[in-house]
């Protein structure tokens, strides 16, 4: 099944993404702050650079996605520069894509229970990306799709080629996150 073998061929790199952003406290607005806009940034890179899916593939909601993170980011008096987003590396496949961003939500439904531990109001109201439901569904549907493909050797390598570069930007985002943060406080700004 090709599910299965991105499962494995992608471990070792997903485990590497965890543990990265498993360093961040998201009950605390300045480790919730980060993974907002490294997710942000990402998703972005990733939009600007996937190929068109094939035909009969479900949305992953990525429109969807980046609202969510922009508006919890504004929840935080924060945005993202965008152009700041990593370039995302080729090979681009839009199956391995769709596998590595629809699994997230996965994730993120995991890391919501944490997020929910955090009793600063301001972390409490950035949390429309950690509860999207809408992103599971999307997730369950893309099982379902990817259940359906067969795949000879050749392309199971290019669908988790894709998924691979997804987890490289990622990781590259999650470092770039910090620098590419802009304050939007009124106050603060007027400041500066």
């Amino acid at each position: 099944m090709l599910r299965e073998e991105l499962k494995r061929r992608t471990a070792a790199a997903h485990s590497q993404v965890d543990a990265l952003y498993g360093r961040l406290d998201i009950a605390a607005e300045p480790g919730l702050t980060h993974f907002l806009a490294a997710h942000l940034l990402a998703l972005s890179s990733i939009a600007k650079a996937r190929p068109a899916p094939p035909a009969g593939m479900p949305s992953i909601g990525m429109a969807r996605l980046r609202g969510l993170l922009a508006a919890d980011l504004a929840s935080l008096d924060r945005a993202v520069d965008v152009d700041r987003a990593p370039a995302m590396a080729t090979p681009r496949d839009p199956i391995g894509v769709a596998y590595v961003v629809g699994g997230s939500r996965l994730g993120t439904a995991v890391l919501r229970t944490h997020w929910r531990r955090g009793d600063a109001p301001r972390v409490r109201t950035a949390g429309r990306y950690l509860a999207d439901q809408e992103g599971l569904r999307d997730w369950r549907r893309l099982v379902s799709y990817l259940d359906s493909l067969t795949a000879t050797p050749k392309r199971a390598d290019e669908i988790v080629a894709g998924a691979l570069s997804v987890f490289a930007c990622f990781e590259a985002a999650f470092r770039i996150a910090p620098d590419a943060l802009l304050n939007t406080r009124v106050e603060d700004a007027a400041a500066i």
